[in-house]
């Protein structure tokens, strides 16, 4: 029979929970093959856009995923404007990859633009330009793109995006 003074019960009693958060901590604290590794390099989503409507757009946050077997990467900024690149592989060349140049264009293309604007219902869609997607591994897509586009039933209403950029997680949807 174990006997214990009562100066060593006060001990155990302080130290019984410290034990178990211990324990607690060794146990829950082990690596889950779920677990969201951090990125080696921040999420960015940044075009300049001039014409009809312009803006030093620069993300407040951003989004991508795969849908339909689209690549789609959306940078939303502070004022709820957002601007969208759709990669669309169906419309790539025999051969071509992901990372590589693609053509932007409004139908039929590897690639489109839309800027949407806050208000909802204005929003403007490539006409022409190019993509560059510069590294597509481990869900992380990078790239860089320019593009011309027109306001969506008004053609005299032009917009354009100069150094685009871009890097983000693509998800699935």
């Amino acid at each position: 029979m174990i006997s214990c003074t009562l100066d060593q019960k006060k001990i155990m009693k302080r130290i019984f929970p410290f034990l178990i958060c211990l324990c607690f901590l060794t146990f829950a604290c082990g690596e889950d093959p779920n677990d969201v590794t951090p990125l080696d390099a921040e999420v960015v989503f940044e075009v300049n856009l001039s014409g009809d409507y312009s803006s030093s757009f620069v993300q407040d946050s951003v989004s991508a995923f795969l849908h339909s077997s689209q690549i789609i990467v959306k940078g939303f900024d502070a004022s709820d404007n957002t601007v969208t690149v759709l990669i669309d592989p169906s419309f790539f060349a025999a051969g071509a990859q992901v990372v590589g140049t693609h053509e932007i264009g409004r139908d039929s293309k590897p690639a489109r633009i839309v800027v949407g604007l806050a208000d909802g219902s204005t929003f403007f869609i490539s006409e022409s330009g190019s993509l560059v997607v510069t590294d597509y591994s481990n869900n992380i897509i990078k790239g860089t793109f320019s593009f011309e586009g027109t306001k969506n039933g008004d053609s005299s209403s032009t917009i354009a995006g100069t150094n685009g950029k871009f890097t983000a997680v693509v998800g699935e949807i």
